[in-house]
């Protein structure tokens, strides 16, 4: 497998988007599902693993809160040394969690306390990057809520399985976004 994967372009791609996806939908959610801070939607078919995403964006967490005032200030000091801000485009693309979070709300359906809990504070930390994006002119697009709307529309966005990375359709809807922005950014 590994010498094929390595050395073989078509079953390195048949791989890549065949079997490894087939494979994590059939063991992994069995497996996963009888995890503590695990959280399985039938309606999905999509592992969400809220209790590693909380560990990463948990602003009682001092890491976490050290980590955005790093990043913010980062921002403040690109915007102080660039003045060309149209050289740059930021990007705020958000967990699986939050992206079905609302779908989940219309079907109302339970979600474990660290659900609830990452959302919230994923959004306060994109409601905070945004308006530092702001105040330092800076152009950037959120991906989120064109994301969240096909998401409540019922469109598989992330692979059946826990990989938090979108699939071609999430992947398609944020590139969109981002070729719009350079577009808008090249007109003016």
């Amino acid at each position: 497998h590994s010498f094929l994967r390595l050395n073989c372009v078509f079953y390195a791609m048949g791989y890549e988007y065949a079997l490894k996806p087939a494979t994590q939908a059939l063991f992994e959610k069995g497996k996963l599902k009888s995890l503590p801070g695990i959280f399985y939607s039938d309606s999905t078919g999509i592992v969400f693993r809220p209790t590693v995403n909380l560990t990463a964006l948990d602003l009682k967490n001092e890491k976490v809160k050290c980590g955005l005032k790093i990043t913010t200030r980062i921002i403040k000091l690109i915007g102080e040394k660039y003045q060309n801000r149209s050289d740059f485009l930021f990007v705020i693309i958000p967990t699986k969690e939050s992206v079905y979070y609302n779908y989940f709300k219309e079907k109302k359906v339970t979600m474990p306390p660290e659900y609830e809990c990452e959302v919230y504070y994923e959004r306060i930390i994109s409601a905070r990057l945004s308006e530092i994006f702001s105040f330092c002119g800076f152009k950037y697009v959120d991906t989120y809520p064109e994301l969240e709307q096909a998401a409540t529309r019922g469109e598989l966005l992330y692979h059946k399985s826990s990989d938090d990375h979108p699939n071609a359709a999430g992947y398609e809807i944020i590139s969109k976004q981002i070729y719009r922005a350079i577009e808008d950014s090249v007109k003016q």
